[in-house]
């Protein structure tokens, strides 16, 4: 799950948006390890699910958003939310 396996999947064939999908790549590894407990790249359904993370990060990237797509966006930033705040709560508690 690199780069160019995601550029590939997205049918990418420019090096413009790279930066960003980098970031993007670390987010989805990090929200499935957040939501599952870890990142097993292996794994067919884990591949299937950080591939479903991407085209929607990729696709959906823009600053205005259609009312119709709020409570999406609304679940998702929610979800990171509670994923960054338990993770901090284990953080302390470890440190």
């Amino acid at each position: 799950m690199n780069i160019n396996a995601v550029k590939e999947y997205l049918r990418i064939d420019d090096d413009a948006d790279d930066t960003t999908i980098g970031i993007m790549i670390d987010a989805a590894k990090e929200y499935i390890k957040d939501a599952v407990g870890r990142c097993d790249e292996r794994n067919p359904k884990t591949k299937l699910l950080f591939y479903t993370l991407m085209q929607d990060f990729y696709e959906n990237r823009v600053l205005t958003v259609k009312e119709s797509d709020k409570p999406r966006l609304a679940h998702a930033t929610n979800s990171i939310v509670l994923q960054l705040q338990a993770q901090l709560l284990q953080e302390e508690n470890n440190g």
